[in-house]
């Protein structure tokens, strides 16, 4: 490029200079990086997910620890069948289910299937039993062999379900029934039962499942998604054709329906940025301009991605969704500034290369300021201690620094190149219309300004409802607000709610750890269980009120006590004879519990018929020690906590729960420590570090921004004025979230990092183009009219463009995007009233703010 030299100061004098005089070498800097950073994009992909869980965390510690020292060997998946004509007790559906579970046991999915002895049932099972089997076996029974499910009539089917009900032995199954069964006594006194559905697990080695399934499945699969596969392969055999009943499977298929659903809401994404570039063609009128700035977003995915997975960021739903989604529909407005910048030097009669010189040292500091503060928003969130938050806010910085270069800088430098082309066209010269436009709204601003006092009153009052909202809100993730309420994952959970009522609590773990082989710490664990059974929060049994609690080691024992097949093992091996002669059902002495601990982790629990009532894998489940490489032992009882769906409820259960294990195991001898975890409480402790973050990343990103702008702006009243209008949209944002009855969760924690972003970058311009223009009008009035008719009309832009992009998003299927979708429109809508009614309001009642004072360069 060649031009008129025209003498310009400063930094952005500087960057103006070399826009103008060495645009090759920034197209081809560009363009150089663009092509080394499709290497990293394509051969660097992240092989592990970001944990959402807070670092430095009691129960995620102690979860993990957990996880590090007792091997998850079983795999179980809950299931809920339902009838469709009302009863599942039929003999059509009995058969139909039976028929399911046969070809799941005889397919390629049998040798991943968990085998064990049911003492209850007295025979062996292999990954599935239901109440289907049970009938089965007492019509062979009852029949000599000459009756099963396949030719028995409804009535004798009835007569079986009854029996087995009644049976000592499988009585056990009538947990499985609906909550909503029932049964009527005839008048001969038999039993006829009837339940619309029931419940049952599918047990299977996982860590088998995890190495050898993707063979059977012939694809790649990592160790996590491997499960989950399973699972849904599973379901498929056991819903079989479909007739007489449904079924889904509970909760098994997480990541893979986050990952069905995103790639669903990706078709969102692409329409959403084909929207923004039509709003974009209309604003600019130009094909070129518009081909260019997809150009720009298209290389903006490219460094940002190419960018994070070279400096090892981890996968996550906010950093692989959330944040292209952001990058794509804002960064546009970094090119819809530049853009206009130039257009105006242009209109005024500057050729190319000096219209982009100027434009560039005009809305440099600007774009820069905004950069700076926007990082400054996305970077607070590494104070989160939560992985996926903190590669959320590293990959923000990056996204924004690179948005700056390639459309603010690269995408305006090739226009300005473009029109230095030696061939005949005419230029298209939109000053008089842009120009009607901007007068008309620059009145509708001063509307407000001019009266500054009742609008800030006004705006007072509506902030203070609005923060009264954003207190109330709750910390909550509902599966149906996360997911699509048609996906079976939704369903599956609505139907056990349905049929399963209270029975089905989440689980959580008490760990202990010490010399579990002395008697007085067995005799704490006991007392532990008998004081946890009464807490307010665990699951019961409607039939008997019986807490869910279950302490495996204890039963163990107890089983060992009294087995005289366990005992003589025993003492075959270790010559140590075991006894109760208290009747507590331990074994009396240390030498005793010691050598029943060192036998059932290596050869499990043997009944009084020799077959194993707990196998090594299920010992080894819940207990290590003895064997365990000197290390000390270390048990768990595990509990169920009923309705942990709600944040309240969870830290409720939680402080209950810490109360019992500290009246019974805080001083108890052989104990060293101890303390209990559990999915709910992990997810307790997530909800509370987001919300910290929330907080003390407002604090910084507000501190932060008003120091740089003050630096910047050399002016403190200049920077608290352009950042209040930001925590006004921030308070407007949260308390339209309370008022659409939405809740904080890991999506909608970062939309607070996004406001404060947002608002900044839209301030920063209507506050800098003020200053330019006070220093060349005579009032403030007219610098803010001018204002408002040349960067208040491009906030317009930027605004509709990227409203309408985040807009088209709240029709995605996935209600976690859906509702992203809407708030960021919502949010850009208010960052747009929040600049162009509260900033001037602020600006025009500045002491000392007088025309002529900012310095133009």
């Amino acid at each position: 490029m060649t031009a008129r030299r025209r003498k310009r100061s400063g930094v952005y004098g500087s960057l103006g200079d070399l826009v103008q005089y060495r645009s090759s070498w920034i197209i081809a800097a560009t363009l150089l990086v663009t092509a080394v950073l499709i290497v990293p994009l394509v051969v660097m992909k992240p092989a592990e997910t970001a944990s959402d869980k807070p670092t430095s965390n009691e129960f995620v510690e102690l979860d993990e620890l957990i996880r590090d020292r007792f091997p998850f060997e079983l795999y179980r998946v809950l299931f809920v069948a339902e009838a469709s004509d009302g009863d599942i007790l039929t003999q059509d559906n009995l058969y139909a289910l039976y028929r399911n579970e046969e070809a799941l046991r005889s397919s390629v999915l049998s040798p991943f299937l968990y085998e064990r002895f049911s003492s209850e049932a007295g025979i062996q099972l292999r990954g599935v039993y239901t109440i289907a089997d049970a009938v089965n076996a007492a019509l062979k029974i009852e029949s000599g062999g000459t009756v099963d499910l396949s030719c028995a009539t409804d009535i004798q089917v009835q007569q079986a379900v009854a029996d087995v009900l009644a049976s000592p032995l499988t009585n056990d199954l009538a947990s499985q029934l609906s909550i909503n069964a029932s049964y009527v006594q005839g008048p001969d006194g038999r039993t006829t039962w009837t339940s619309p559905a029931f419940l049952f697990f599918v047990e299977s080695d996982y860590n088998r499942v995890k190495s050898e399934y993707a063979a059977v499945a012939g694809r790649s699969l990592s160790e996590e998604l491997a499960p989950e596969y399973f699972g849904r392969h599973v379901q498929r055999l056991l819903r079989g054709d479909g007739d007489g009943y449904r079924l889904w499977g509970v909760a098994m298929d997480v990541n893979l329906e986050i990952a069905d659903e995103s790639r669903i809401s990706s078709v969102m994404l692409i329409a959403a940025v084909a929207l923004v570039m039509v709003i974009v063609a209309v604003v600019f009128r130009s094909l070129r301009v518009t081909l260019l700035c997809a150009v720009g977003l298209g290389m903006l995915i490219v460094w940002v991605k190419g960018l994070s997975n070279l400096i090892g960021l981890n996968s996550s739903i906010v950093l692989d969704v959330v944040l292209p989604v952001a990058m794509l529909v804002l960064g546009i407005d970094y090119a819809i500034h530049s853009l206009l910048r130039y257009r105006e030097e242009r209109a005024h009669g500057s050729p190319p290369a000096e219209a982009i010189g100027w434009s560039t040292n005009r809305v440099g500091e600007a774009l820069v300021l905004a950069m700076f503060t926007t990082a400054i928003a996305f970077g607070s969130n590494i104070t989160s201690g939560v992985e996926s938050i903190v590669g959320f806010a590293i990959g923000g910085c990056i996204a924004i620094a690179s948005a700056l270069v390639i459309l603010g800088l690269f995408v305006p430098t090739v226009v300005a190149r473009y029109d230095l082309l030696p061939v005949k066209r005419r230029y298209a010269d939109h000053t008089k219309s842009s120009t009607a436009t901007g007068t008309l709204f620059g009145r509708a601003v001063l509307l407000f300004a001019g009266r500054p006092r009742v609008s800030l009153a006004i705006i007072v009052v509506l902030t203070s409802v609005c923060v009264w909202g954003w207190v109330s809100l709750e910390p909550r993730l509902n599966a149906s607000e996360a997911f699509d309420p048609a996906s079976d994952l939704v369903i599956g959970l609505s139907k056990l709610d349905e049929h399963g009522g209270g029975r089905y609590g989440e689980p959580a773990y008490i760990y202990m750890e010490g010399d579990l082989a002395r008697h007085d710490a067995l005799l704490a664990i006991q007392d532990t269980v008998r004081a946890v059974e009464d807490n307010t929060y665990l699951v019961r049994d409607s039939a008997n009120g019986k807490a869910d609690v279950c302490a495996p080691l204890l039963d163990q024992l107890g089983a060992i006590v009294g087995s005289d097949a366990a005992r003589a093992a025993i003492e075959r091996q270790y010559g140590v004879a075991i006894s109760d002669a208290n009747r507590d059902s331990l074994p009396d002495t240390y030498e005793q519990i010691r050598a029943a601990y060192s036998y059932m982790i290596e050869h499990g629990v043997p009944g009084p018929d020799g077959t194993l009532l707990f196998t090594p894998k299920q010992v080894r489940a819940t207990f290590v020690g003895g064997l365990d490489n000197g290390l000390k032992d270390a048990a768990l009882v595990r509990v169920g906590v009923s309705d942990t769906e709600e944040h309240a409820v969870a830290k409720a259960s939680a402080a209950e729960l810490r109360d019992d294990v500290d009246s019974t195991l805080g001083q108890a001898s052989g104990i060293d420590s101890y303390g209990f975890t559990g999915s709910a409480y992990v997810r307790a402790a997530q909800f509370d570090a987001i919300t910290r973050s929330m907080t003390l990343s407002l604090l910084v990103a507000v501190i932060s921004c008003l120091l740089v702008l003050a630096v910047s702006f050399k002016s403190i009243r200049y920077a608290v004025a352009t950042v209040v209008p930001v925590l006004i949209v921030a308070c407007w944002l949260h308390g339209f979230m309370y008022a659409a009855g939405y809740h904080l969760n890991l999506m909608t924690a970062t939309i607070a990092a996004i406001s404060i972003g947002v608002g900044i970058d839209f301030s920063i311009h209507f506050s800098q183009r003020f200053r330019q223009e006070c220093a060349v009008r005579s009032t403030c009035l007219e610098a803010l009219l001018a204002t408002s008719n040349t960067t208040g009309v491009a906030l317009l832009a930027t605004a509709i463009s990227t409203a309408a992009g985040f807009a088209v998003i709240a029709f995605a299927p996935m209600p976690m995007f859906s509702r992203f979708g809407i708030l960021m429109a919502v949010m850009i809508v208010f960052a747009l009233v929040a600049a162009l009614v509260v900033l001037p309001s602020l600006l025009i009642l500045l002491p000392g703010n007088t025309p002529g004072s900012p310095s133009r360069e």
